[in-house]
């Protein structure tokens, strides 16, 4: 996030809601780019545990991939996108329900899972 964005999101609920998305995504692809051999959902799930460490939550793989094995299911970048959005619900519930495009983008992508 540059300088000027990190101001914005200070003071910009919908910025920092789109931040918070933006950083799982950056974290799957930089997974992907240290660990191009493994899966998505072995991407899902370190964005996951790293978001969820930089929280001080303590989570196991298997949470992490439990939790990220539902996104697996649709293509990138979706995928870590949905998976940003559910993180952004978990989080900041306030902004989640704030900007109804988080919700209505959430379940677009939760819609798409069901039907596979």
């Amino acid at each position: 996030m540059g300088l000027g964005r990190f101001v914005k999101s200070i003071f910009n609920d919908e910025i920092m809601g789109e931040e918070i998305i933006n950083h799982n995504v950056n974290a799957y692809h930089a997974s992907k780019t240290m660990s191009p051999n493994e899966t998505s959902l072995f991407w899902l799930s370190n964005a996951y545990y790293g978001r969820m460490r930089s929280r001080g939550v303590t989570v196991t793989d298997l949470d992490a991939q439990y939790a990220c094995s539902k996104f697996d299911k649709l293509p990138e970048p979706n995928n870590a996108r949905a998976l940003g959005l559910s993180m952004l619900m978990q989080e900041r519930m306030d902004i989640f329900n704030k900007y109804s495009k988080f919700a209505r983008e959430l379940e677009m992508y939760m819609d798409q899972i069901d039907k596979n």
